[in-house]
């Protein structure tokens, strides 16, 4: 681990990271809601409904596999712990633009940001192939999406990218948690 420890249960205002984005997703009012773990990782929530990573170490695509396998909806709203700014706002205005058969991810710069994504439930045997043919990209997988009519990209425009600062190191949570608006 890059950060030393689980940054899940990294606590801001006293309240754990994952706990954070669990109340997120809630406020937009989701049909399930799922915590997608690896299997050396502990549930942090005991009342949630708990996705295992279906391959090891394929990264976030193992968990967003898990989630486009065990949901019924149409779309599956994707959001990784380590973005503590993420509004439900900004989540339902994405949600708002998307279709059952297209999803949409975030578009910063050149970069997509999948982490905090609507994917369509059709774009399951996309990631599917993807992770058989040994590709674990999340940038693939939404290229590959987009070119399937699966994905559209939602540009991130002025201060929504603030939303996107995500914390992967030990480093970037003590430059975070300093930050008088954290």
């Amino acid at each position: 681990m890059r950060m030393g420890s689980d940054k899940a249960t990294l606590a801001l205002d006293g309240v754990p990271l994952w706990q954070r984005q669990w109340a997120t997703l809630e406020r937009t009012q989701p049909n399930q809601q799922w915590i997608s773990l690896s299997e050396d990782m502990s549930t942090p929530l005991p009342e949630a409904r708990t996705l295992r990573d279906p391959v090891q170490e394929a990264g976030p695509l193992a968990g967003v596999l898990a989630g486009l396998r065990t949901t019924r909806a149409d779309l599956l709203l994707v959001l990784a712990v380590d973005l503590p700014r993420m509004t439900p706002t900004y989540l339902n205005r994405m949600l708002d633009q998307c279709r059952a058969e297209c999803g949409c991810v975030p578009l910063r710069g050149d970069r997509f940001e999948p982490m905090a994504a609507v994917y369509p439930r059709q774009l399951l045997a996309v990631a599917e192939k993807r992770l058989n043919d040994g590709e674990r990209s999340l940038q693939g997988l939404v290229r590959s999406g987009i070119a399937a009519g699966l994905l559209a990209a939602h540009t991130v425009v002025g201060d929504e990218s603030d939303l996107f600062e995500n914390i992967n190191t030990a480093a970037e949570w003590q430059a975070y948690i300093d930050r008088p608006e954290a």
